[in-house]
């Protein structure tokens, strides 16, 4: 077990090295608000050692090598799959931002409280992030009740919803200008129009005026192909209202395709609707290959 240990440090302190020598500071910020490492250690030969450092002050081991083990095989599964992870959550940032409006609130007191945010941010790295699945074993297969407790409270069971909601306030903050978030639905709109035409360079864009739209909020013209778009930035589910205007604003326009794009997810009955009408419903994430896989057809 203890040459176990020395090689999983080993691969640690080498894969923190690499990402210091290719100038990755954004992972590297990341995992010291991850395992408390002060943010200027990020250039330090020693932010391995300092890593490791803490996770074993966290797990106060006393010849505790299982769940030693456990955690470090996580954190070099996290180290290794930097640069996939970190896509990951920048192709749902738009995603994860409305989950955390939406499911942040305010107690009595006026106190926030992001519970339900934080354990929905640590569902989607479980889910969708690489490297988690070591440490999941083991807490649920192995662990004794004292480890699994340990885990818990130092809250390192749960690394990778932690390094999501960092990376994500990250991400924000240094591509606010090049990939800003909307704020409200016109914002939204003027997004997606700048999304398609730099996707598309010959595309032409058109925003529709806000009163008398009839259900279109952009109309994109790309190679012979007219598609009428509807906007939704909703907190909540989007309903059939939204595929009956994109519907009827495809026949006014004389669009070829009627498609809603929503940043976040659409109801079971606005699914059904849709698949009557021939009505795309898209995501903030999928819209743009479809409207590849839609010019591509004509």
């Amino acid at each position: 077990m203890r040459n176990d240990l020395e090689s999983l440090e080993l691969d640690i302190k080498i894969g923190i090295l690499d990402l210091q020598q290719n100038g990755f500071d954004l992972f590297l910020m990341s995992y010291c608000a991850v395992f408390g490492v002060e943010l200027d250690k990020i250039k330090s030969p020693s932010l391995g050692e300092e890593i490791i450092s803490e996770i074993q002050k966290l797990l106060s081991v006393n010849g505790d090598d299982e769940a030693l083990a456990a955690t470090l095989e996580a954190v070099k599964g996290l180290i290794e799959n930097s640069k996939s992870n970190f896509q990951t959550i920048f192709d749902y940032k738009s995603m994860l931002l409305s989950k955390q409006r939406s499911l942040t609130s305010r107690n009595t007191y006026g106190d926030k409280d992001e519970s339900k945010w934080i354990d929905f941010a640590s569902k989607f790295a479980i889910d969708k992030l690489h490297g988690y699945s070591s440490l999941k074993s083991f807490v649920e297969l192995y662990a004794t009740p004292l480890q699994r407790r340990q885990l818990v409270q130092t809250g390192l069971i749960d690394m990778f919803g932690l390094y999501t909601r960092q990376m994500l306030t990250l991400i924000l903050h240094f591509t606010e200008d090049e990939n800003r978030t909307p704020t409200t639905g016109e914002e939204y709109e003027e997004v997606l129009r700048e999304q398609i035409k730099n996707h598309f360079p010959t595309a032409h864009v058109e925003t529709t005026p806000k009163s008398g739209d009839h259900g279109v909020d952009l109309i994109a013209d790309i190679n012979n192909t007219r598609i009428a778009i509807q906007a939704k930035y909703y907190t909540s589910s989007v309903g059939n209202a939204a595929v009956q205007e994109a519907h009827a604003g495809k026949g006014f326009c004389g669009a070829d395709h009627a498609m809603v794009v929503c940043d976040t997810e659409f109801t079971r009955h606005a699914i059904e609707l849709a698949d009557k009408l021939g009505v795309y419903l898209e995501t903030t994430q999928s819209y743009l290959k479809k409207i590849e896989m839609l010019v591509s057809q004509h």
